[in-house]
């Protein structure tokens, strides 16, 4: 068994790669596939998905988000997703947002690399440059063949068929070159563990140049040759300088020999650099550090290309070049371009992008659409077979499924989507006669490589990574080698961690998702591997709205509200979004041009239902709860507390949705307390908003606070602090207060403040209920006569009244109460209700005030 180099990158574009911490999560039983004829182009979006587990928001210390908002003038979304990226000094993440990036390291080798191809042009002898099917190595060779042209050198050309000629340096293409009969061999995106092939034609007299960007074998045995490589130098493995796919490694090269020979100012630089920004963002390298800066200038020379192939993918795409971005390259331009190699004519793509008129570009472009809308429909049918065996296995830790003459062009891709789909590891498998040939892909963060590793006794040749891999064996060996694949992915599935939810960039809420934000959003462009769109967590929001669209109504549209805002919403490849409950949407903001209209797209990534409230403990009826003794007994002990306004907070947050306040609370490093009038009645509602801190209401405020730190502490009023007890407690303290309340929590407030020390009500209802009893009632006699909803200490504080009056007779420790006296008498005789009437109306006067 020797391990073979396959395709390193998983077929689906930037963008969609699912990562261990943004997977769905689907029961694995019974599968749920969704229906192929419904599909659509599944190259077309990511997909959004029902999950169980809970967003995950890293925590940002609040200061460093309110600095970089200050120094930046960014919303305080940006500044969040700035700070958890790893910005949190405002000039490193302006130099970010600008591109900004010290200069680039070169790559280890070029000086030799240059001089090497140099030489064989100052001679004149033949060139060949061996490339590669996808879009990476398609545009490697277009890079090297432009730029040796315009030195003056005829280069020779040879781009191997998938499923013909196999990946790299094969066989088949040593027969081609030595046909060719070329002095230097130039390979691109490919090469590094060809060590045998490139002995021979080192062998034959040839020289060989090895540009790559891939991992080498295993056994860390290079090509004895030149080799261009970002961890390779001099023949030895060295640490790798950045991570350039291999369009990247070319344009190094073709920048160099330009240097070298004085066309350093030629126009072929702007070429070099829209293709190299193409295949990086096609082959799912990571776009930081020079990568995106490459990228971000690639952008601006694709949207103004000289390259009439290019313009005529751009049309035929239907891409604006006003508004290209990397989203538009991976979802139109790249499939379109990939489309050839997997179809077996990976020279029609490197003829459209080297195409000298408009003519034959757009004639070459129409060829490739109609190629494009071959593989979307071989796809089709390939999957649909596959989503059979699938549903006929049932349940499994890893699925191997197998088709006579599935085209290896469109397996890969395939396997992505059912392993999303199915949230297992899968291996697509073509059988040609009696040998089978397959492409791997992972789920749940397993390593894929490990996986084939342990069921390599069924294997001839296996390699890749642990995202996306390759294997070969015998077509008699499928069902040994499915089992064996089952079981290593059992194991692995029982070591792993309780998959993780989505991590999320910034918490927002709907009124936040404006043209302005995504405006702001769009400097984290170009996005993709290791630079992931910015995701945002709405929380505890709710779809009231919503409707299918597609041609095959495989996608939703949506209204979702919050904190008395309202925005459409789009999910793609979604089942219909539940209505009206509260839920946690993880969403992306985008730019939308569609239909000559510019506004703000929000796409749904992730649906989280949120569970249900708890029932809260005071709407029960209270009889006799300790706790509600205890109540009783301070109301009616305790001298009513001053009439108190409350003061101006740290930052006024009213307005906002509460679910949004709270969660940029708990991610902002402190340990939060959530103020609320009545806690009883508040918890279950702040839990069922993902709330995991403490609740307090005016009587334990004071307590929290004296436990809390300036630093550490943080208290939320998701309620008006009315209360005296409470507005007392916040202006003693120096703690940050934010207010986080609409005038329907004034209102709750002060309702919840009438039902404490607005006595007269609740006076009547002893007193009646007292003469009722005729004699002596115990303490929880007196409970039993409570209103339901009224607070106990209400009631004690209603006994004191009518005992200052002289109505009642009270037994020592409240142990009892009994009606002495009917006559009636002067409220205002009582200094306790006196005290409460006025804590009452000095609530009410500020509650308009505040209103005001």
């Amino acid at each position: 068994m020797v391990p073979i180099a396959t395709e390193p990158t998983p077929d689906h574009a930037p963008g969609v790669t699912r990562s261990a911490d943004d997977r769905p999560l689907h029961a694995p039983a019974p599968i749920d596939l969704p229906n192929s004829a419904a599909l659509g182009d599944p190259e077309g979006e990511p997909a959004a998905h029902l999950r169980a587990a809970k967003p995950s928001v890293p925590v940002v210390p609040a200061a460093v988000v309110t600095e970089l908002r200050r120094a930046l003038g960014i919303t305080h979304v940006t500044a969040q997703a700035l700070a958890r990226r790893g910005y949190a000094e405002p000039a490193d993440a302006r130099r970010w947002l600008a591109g900004q990036i010290e200069a680039a390291a070169e790559l280890p080798g070029l000086d030799a690399a240059a001089e090497l191809v140099l030489g064989h042009v100052k001679a004149g002898t033949p060139i060949l440059i061996h490339g590669d099917y996808d879009v990476d190595g398609v545009s490697a060779t277009a890079i090297l063949l432009d730029t040796l042209e315009l030195l003056g050198a005829s280069p020779a050309w040879h781009l191997p068929k998938r499923g013909v000629d196999g990946y790299g340096l094969t066989q088949a293409s040593l027969e081609r070159i030595g046909r060719l009969g070329p002095s230097l061999v130039i390979t691109v995106d490919c090469g590094i563990t060809a060590v045998e092939e490139t002995a021979i034609l080192r062998g034959a007299g040839i020289d060989v140049l090895i540009t790559d960007h891939h991992l080498p074998r295993g056994d860390g045995v290079l090509p004895d040759t030149a080799i261009l490589h970002p961890g390779v130098l001099d023949g030895e493995l060295v640490e790798r300088v950045g991570e350039p796919c291999g369009a990247g490694v070319a344009a190094a090269l073709a920048t160099a020999l330009l240097e070298r020979t004085g066309h350093g100012a030629s126009p072929l630089r702007d070429g070099i650099s829209e293709l190299s920004a193409l295949a990086t963002i096609a082959d799912c390298v990571p776009l930081t550090g020079d990568n995106r800066a490459s990228v971000r200038e690639g952008l601006g020379a694709l949207a103004r290309t000289r390259r009439p192939g290019l313009r005529a993918l751009l049309r035929s795409a239907r891409v604006d070049p006003t508004t290209l971005d990397g989203t538009s390259v991976a979802f139109r331009l790249t499939p379109r371009l990939n489309a050839a190699g997997r179809m077996a004519r990976a020279d029609l793509a490197l003829a459209l992008v080297r195409a000298r008129s408009d003519d034959e570009a757009s004639r070459l472009a129409e060829e490739l659409e109609r190629c494009n809308l071959q593989r979307r429909e071989v796809e089709l049918r390939v999957r649909r077979e596959a989503e059979t065996q699938v549903r006929a296995m049932g349940e499994r830790h890893g699925y191997v499924v197998a088709g006579d003459g599935w085209p290896a062009g469109v397996i890969g891709i395939t396997a992505s989507r059912i392993a999303e789909d199915t949230n297992r590891p899968v291996v697509m498998l073509g059988i040609d006669g009696d040998r089978a040939n397959g492409s791997a892909r992972s789920a749940q963060g397993l390593d894929l490589a490990a996986l084939l590793e342990a069921s390599s006794e069924h294997l001839s040749k296996f390699g890749g990574h642990a995202a996306a891999a390759g294997c070969e064996l015998a077509a008699a060996d499928i069902p040994a080698f499915a089992e064996a694949f089952d079981a290593a992915c059992a194991a692995a599935l029982a070591d792993a961690a309780e998959a993780p939810g989505p991590v999320v960039d910034a918490v927002a809420e709907v009124r936040d998702l404006t043209l302005a934000l995504a405006d702001e959003l769009a400097a984290f462009e170009p996005t993709g591997e290791a630079n992931p769109a910015v995701r945002l967590l709405l929380p505890s929001v709710r779809v009231i709205e919503e409707s299918p669209m597609g041609s095959g109504n495989e996608h939703r549209r949506a209204v979702i509200a919050s904190g008395g805002a309202r925005t459409k919403a789009v999910a793609f490849s979604s089942p219909p979004l539940p209505m009206n409950v509260p839920l946690d949407l993880v969403v992306q903001l985008e730019r939308s041009t569609y239909g000559g209209t510019v506004e703000a797209r929000v796409v749904v990534q992730s649906v989280h239902p949120l569970e249900k409230p708890s029932a809260p403990a005071a709407a029960k009826k209270l009889g006799i709860d300790a706790g509600a003794l205890a109540a009783m007994l301070a109301g009616y002990h305790d001298d009513v507390p001053a009439p108190t306004r409350p003061p101006q907070p740290s930052v006024d947050r009213r307005g906002s949705s509460v679910a949004s306040v709270l969660r940029v609370a708990a991610g902002c490093g402190r340990e939060p307390i959530a103020y609320a009038a009545d806690p009883a009645r508040r918890s279950g509602q702040l839990e069922a908003l993902g709330w995991t801190g403490a609740v307090v209401g005016p009587a334990g405020l004071a307590g929290a606070l004296d436990l809390a730190t300036p630093e550490a502490g943080l208290v939320v009023c998701v309620d008006p602090p009315i209360d005296p007890r409470a507005a007392a407690a916040l202006a003693s303290t120096p703690v940050e207060t934010w207010w986080n309340w609409t005038d329907a929590e004034l209102t709750y407030g002060v309702h919840a403040l009438e039902r404490e020390f607005a006595l007269r009500p609740l006076m009547v209802s002893l007193f009646r209920g007292l003469r009722e009893a005729g004699g002596p009632l115990p303490a929880l006699g007196l409970l039993a006569l409570l209103p339901e909803g009224d607070a106990p200490a209400a009631l004690g504080r209603a006994v004191r009244v009518l005992d200052e009056l002289g109505l009642v007779g009270v037994a020592d420790g409240l142990a009892s109460v009994e009606l002495i006296s009917q006559d009636k008498a002067d409220l205002d005789a009582s200094p306790v209700y006196r005290n409460a009437l006025a804590v009452v109306e000095e609530a009410r006067r500020w509650s308009l005030l505040i209103r005001a």
